[in-house]
């Protein structure tokens, strides 16, 4: 088994533990439009022609990316390309998403809250996105949608069942698990993850160009009397923090060697998307593609990310955790240069998309959101109540429950020792999952205090116990899908790093789930090999084939311990 060079491990003791946490976001109430009552449209026999008003749909995905790290926010991150559809198209200044990458990915994919799917945090390797919800591609593809995934999944990999081109994609290539080298493409276990439909492939390149090329490719060889999905789900600027040399000497004035190496992941991802775009352009697609560009939670505080003027980051529900910078744009539907304040979540897109495809949302009570369509197109609506709840590592949940202006935060006591805007919560006790332990309540107004300073929760008793009811009220799965929830160490009996025992075989003469955690996490905010969630696409889960490449990251800066 390949093992990362000396070089390649020194990163990740730089970086937080950045799958130590997670959150879930569940609509309870949807204002702005009624749900579909029909079913679903079922699959043809023969593919459905094509109409002129049904247009090709490119989701884009950054990692990690933070809310003062694009250029529309003022950020000395370049990034021309993001503000540039900004600018031309709708800017979401207020869109709500997870506090980390499963159920954030979760919730797009099935349009269910995560707490009530119990994908609440990064996912168990013994564990899938459940299989009981048509996702997103397999409703746009019995609508005669091509679907294409590139990028990274993070929501079942332990079984080729659970993988994209089984869920629905008529292609996949990418990753499986939370984050690789972005130049050897291994885990932190030295795991190999990196494949084409189901078999493992060995190739040089930064992923950021790899996943690039691979759209662009897809789009230039699509079928053109159909439709397209294209899921572009980039692992930029996630962890490990690497970048091309060139991008780096670029920022040269910015002294923080870890920004530095941040922005020019971020810069280089710009210019990459720009690629895609011209590709839509050239091809004459302009007017005929929306394309959704959004991170999929918080920047990931230490890691290089900032979310000021934002409180809190990655994996908490304060706002640096789960308001993240989005745009919509859709030449010649979605008029241009204007700003959206009415609140849109990651959970809107399943309704919203399906509709402008054409596709009749289903009746499914679990299918929650809203078709945000005419808070794009610039019509008044009332903003949706909503709780959104986080599972955090080694110390339990952190939820939240919104009635616009107002937002009620419910978490673990010892989490709010000295947490000021621009930090994290220091590390606190072990609390089961629920609603169990001391916890602490505060209520904001955040339109009046985006950074949320000022504590109203003694001023509003009302407002604090009517949005205390609705945290009580939100539906939760029975166990939890995550790989650090305590109940699932218990059931597996695997450390905080893995999702279970020893590599069992299945059916397919593939292993199963196999732990990696050593059993303690590392201390503070260091991470180390055995802490991390190697989540991987290696020999015996997949095919492997190709001939192994030098492991090393050739013209890459790192950021030094």
């Amino acid at each position: 088994m390949e093992k990362f060079p000396a070089s390649m491990t020194a990163i990740h003791r730089v970086l937080q533990a950045t799958a130590a946490v997670a959150a879930a976001i569940v609509v309870t109430t949807c204002l702005a439009a009624p749900m579909d009552t029909a079913q679903a449209a079922t699959a043809h026999a023969q593919t459905p022609p094509r109409s002129a008003s049904t247009p090709n749909i490119i989701f884009v995905i950054s990692d990690d990316l933070g809310w003062a790290d694009v250029g529309f926010h003022g950020s000395e991150i370049r990034t021309p390309t993001l503000d540039r559809l900004a600018h031309e198209g709708v800017q979401l200044d207020r869109y709500y998403t997870y506090a980390v990458c499963s159920p954030t990915r979760a919730a797009l994919m099935s349009g269910r809250s995560s707490l009530e799917t119990g994908v609440d945090a990064p996912v168990a390797l013994d564990s899938q996105l459940p299989a009981d919800t048509k996702l997103l591609p397999e409703q746009l593809k019995s609508a005669g949608y091509q679907t294409m995934m590139v990028g990274k999944w993070h929501l079942g990999q332990a079984d080729v069942a659970w993988m994209p081109f089984k869920r629905g994609f008529d292609s996949f290539y990418g990753f499986l698990g939370g984050f690789v080298d972005h130049y050897h493409h291994l885990t932190p276990g030295g795991q190999l993850d990196w494949q084409r439909d189901g078999v493992s492939i060995r190739e040089e390149g930064y992923t950021t160009d790899l996943l690039t090329q691979e759209a662009v490719t897809r789009i230039k060889a699509r079928d053109k009397t159909r439709p397209f999905f294209l899921y572009l789900a980039y692992d930029a600027p996630h962890s490990p923090l690497q970048a091309p040399e060139a991008d780096v000497k670029a920022y040269e004035n910015i002294a923080d060697m870890r920004r530095r190496v941040y922005a020019a992941m971020v810069t280089h991802f710009d210019a990459k998307l720009a690629e895609v775009v011209k590709t839509v352009e050239d091809e004459g697609l302009s007017r005929d593609t929306i394309i959704v560009w959004v991170s999929d939670n918080g920047g990931q505080i230490g890691a290089g990310s900032r979310n000021l003027p934002l409180r809190g980051g990655k994996g908490t529900t304060f706002e640096g955790g789960e308001r993240v910078p989005a745009v919509a744009y859709w030449p010649g539907h979605f008029q241009g240069g204007r700003k959206i304040e009415s609140p849109v979540t990651v959970l809107d897109w399943f309704p919203t998309l399906l509709k402008v495809a054409g596709v009749t949302v289903p009746t499914d009570p679990r299918i929650v959101g809203h078709d945000a369509r005419p808070t794009f197109e610039g019509r008044k609506v009332k903003s949706a109540k909503m709780v959104i709840g986080n599972h955090n590592q080694g110390e339990g949940y952190y939820e939240s429950a919104f009635e616009w202006p107002w937002k009620l935060l419910r978490v673990p006591t010892p989490a709010y020792a000295q947490l000021t805007p621009g930090t994290q919560f220091p590390p606190a006790t072990v609390l089961p999952r629920g609603i169990s332990g001391p916890t602490s309540l505060q209520l904001f107004d955040v339109v009046k205090d985006p950074g949320e300073t000022t504590d109203l929760s003694a001023k509003y008793p009302e407002v604090v116990a009517r949005l205390t009811a609705q945290l009580n009220a939100a539906p939760r799965a029975p166990i939890s899908l995550s790989q650090w929830a305590p109940e699932r160490r218990r059931l597996t009996g695997g450390g905080p790093g893995g999702g279970g025992g020893p590599p069992r075989n299945g059916p397919g003469g593939g292993p199963g789930p196999q732990g990696q955690g050593a059993g303690q996490g590392a201390p503070g905010n260091v991470v180390s090999e055995g802490d991390l969630p190697g989540g991987s696409a290696f020999a015996g889960y997949t095919v492997e084939k190709g001939k192994p490449v030098a492991e090393s990251a050739r013209g890459a800066i790192v950021a030094p311990n």
